[in-house]
């Protein structure tokens, strides 16, 4: 809800005036400047949503703190990452060091895994202790490559590095593939505040260049391919159909039109996963109902509440 009433609170370094117009049409959650020292007024005159007057002038003084300590970065399930678009970060503030724990997966081991595996990103710890939900390294009975990141800056403002998730599970960089990524904030102060700063940022994403549509009929299938990066069609993909038990099902390549067609299969038993290969690109889509993450707007360069005009090109297959 937005308000405006006769109220001001001025910092140390500016004005009345210059304080009122900043207190005018503002939320009711306002984010003041940490380690600020304020005086509000409010009048008299202030009046209630049933028209009674405050009746007197109130005044006082205070002073922030240090803004909160936080973690973010992408996170869900089934997220596809552009591989060579610097588009994934980690922003942290009033953090000294971040634990980066992350794991690869091949196309067996996430068909196979893929319902806990992607209840993972958005699970928390201890959230549900009847039905507890494992790591992914937990899953596998691997051992994840871990190391901290030193993310300091100066007291209350953030930091933003850039991540690249190969290089972050012990792969060359910039390689496709797809990969389990846990960033939790360290610090001895964390676990008394309780908010933000202390729960970690979980991510199981796609780094590819191949963009994937795939149909899966009672008995047949197709999948188209096609770049992210300029949509050309991939012929010669290596398209394979990966059952819920880790098993490949069915192989089909890619021809002129990137379409790779499954004329003859089995009706499915559960979830399935199609994996695509080309020399130096992998990509997956799977029919599990988690795996709806794909592309967001802001990987376009879009934010969201934008005024800006924009233009973007959409495909749709209907």
């Amino acid at each position: 809800t937005w308000f405006e009433v006769p109220c001001t609170g001025a910092s140390e370094d500016e004005t009345q005036e210059q304080a009122a117009e900043r207190w005018t049409h503002r939320k009711s959650s306002i984010l003041l400047a940490a380690r600020t020292r304020y005086h509000v007024t409010v009048d008299a005159e202030l009046k209630d949503r049933f028209d009674q007057p405050l009746g007197r002038k109130l005044e006082w003084d205070f002073e922030t703190a240090d803004r909160v300590p936080g973690l973010w970065t992408a996170t869900g399930a089934g997220m596809v990452l552009e591989r060579g678009r610097r588009e994934l970060a980690l922003g942290a503030l009033n953090l000294q060091t971040v634990k980066a724990s992350c794991q690869p997966l091949s196309a067996a081991q996430l068909a196979q895994g893929i319902d806990e595996l992607l209840r993972w990103p958005s699970a928390r710890p201890g959230e549900d202790a009847n039905d507890p939900v494992r790591a992914p390294w937990q899953q596998l009975a691997a051992a994840a490559r871990s190391q901290s990141l030193a993310v300091s800056a100066q007291p209350n403002q953030a930091r933003n590095m850039p991540l690249d998730l190969a290089t972050l599970c012990g792969q060359p960089a910039d390689q496709a593939g797809v990969f389990t990524l846990d960033l939790t904030p360290q610090g001895p102060a964390l676990e008394r505040l309780g908010r933000q700063g202390d729960q970690p940022a979980r991510l199981l994403a796609n780094v590819t260049d191949l963009g994937l549509v795939a149909k899966r009929g009672a008995h047949s299938a197709l999948v188209w391919v096609h770049k992210l990066s300029n949509g050309a069609l991939v012929p010669g993909a290596e398209v394979e159909l990966w059952s819920n038990a880790g098993l490949s099902v069915a192989h089909a390549t890619s021809d002129a039109q990137g379409l790779a067609r499954f004329p003859q299969l089995l009706a499915s038993k559960g979830d399935e996963l199609f994996a695509v290969r080309t020399p130096d690109d992998f990509a997956v889509v799977a029919t599990h109902w988690r795996w709806s993450e794909g592309l967001r707007s802001w990987q376009l360069d879009v934010r969201e509440g934008s005024n800006d005009p924009i233009q973007l090109f959409v495909h749709t297959d209907r």
